[in-house]
């Protein structure tokens, strides 16, 4: 049974991370099926993908090539749209600042995806606090 059953956008470049995240969102009840759950490989096809379906989450990774993630975070286009952040360097690095009504639930990190369950735990709880 679904736990938040939402449209999902996640944006990385890496497409196995991308099919990764979509594994752990449904693990985690995120969705119903995969086909709530689309992907974009950079900010400027994010883009595209937000003005034909608006996403309930977005699942962003920090460090992008070309247009920055902060860019993205900075557009009034995701102003209501709770963001997880996806980093390589979550622990080391300060969070992003994010424009006035963004709503950033927090960071996942890269490294140990191995434990799909745990991530789903951690997602489970950052979406418990969705405002």
């Amino acid at each position: 049974q679904p736990f938040f059953c939402m449209k999902t956008l996640i944006i990385d470049d890496v497409p196995q991370v991308v099919e990764l995240i979509r594994q752990t969102l449904l693990r985690a009840g995120v969705a119903r099926s995969p086909t709530e759950i689309r992907g974009s490989h950079s900010v400027a096809q994010a883009r595209l993908e937000l003005l034909r379906h608006r996403p309930d989450l977005i699942v962003l990774d920090e460090l992008l090539p070309g247009e920055s993630s902060q860019d993205l975070l900075h557009d009034p286009a995701l102003a209501g749209i709770p963001i997880l952040l996806v980093s390589a360097t979550a622990s080391q690095s300060p969070a992003p600042s994010a424009a006035p009504g963004q709503i950033v639930l927090g960071r996942l990190p890269k490294w140990g995806w191995d434990a799909l369950d745990r991530v789903a735990d951690e997602v489970r709880r950052m979406l418990s606090r969705k405002p």
